[in-house]
């Protein structure tokens, strides 16, 4: 069950900074290598819920991709310190760690 639960949030997110890419194509190296990179992660997030064996690599990658969105949306859209909105993105950050934390410690 942790599997199919591993590989829906890793499709899931996959998907929707796929759709985020589609807005922007300011650099056309960083596109691409962009694409591979989500292309991989849900073929990763399929192979997990079909084998049921990948679930390390899994929450690696999903914290990868955690932390990652987060810098890009603080970049875009930079927060003031002492807000509720600068504490909700050090939140994004710590979530990113902590998958990251558990992909390592599980494998």
């Amino acid at each position: 069950m942790v599997h199919l639960l591993w590989g829906c949030v890793l499709l899931i997110s996959c998907t929707f900074i796929l759709f985020l890419l589609k807005k922007s194509r300011n650099r056309k190296v960083f596109w691409y290598f962009c694409h591979v990179w989500i292309l991989c992660g849900i073929t990763l997030g399929i192979l997990n819920i079909v084998f049921q064996k990948y679930d390390a690599y899994t929450s690696i990658y999903l914290g990868i991709i955690c932390s990652c969105y987060t810098y890009y949306d603080n970049k875009q859209n930079p927060v003031l310190k002492r807000t509720n909105a600068y504490i909700s993105s050090l939140q994004e950050y710590v979530a990113g760690i902590g998958f990251l934390l558990y992909g390592l410690l599980s494998l």
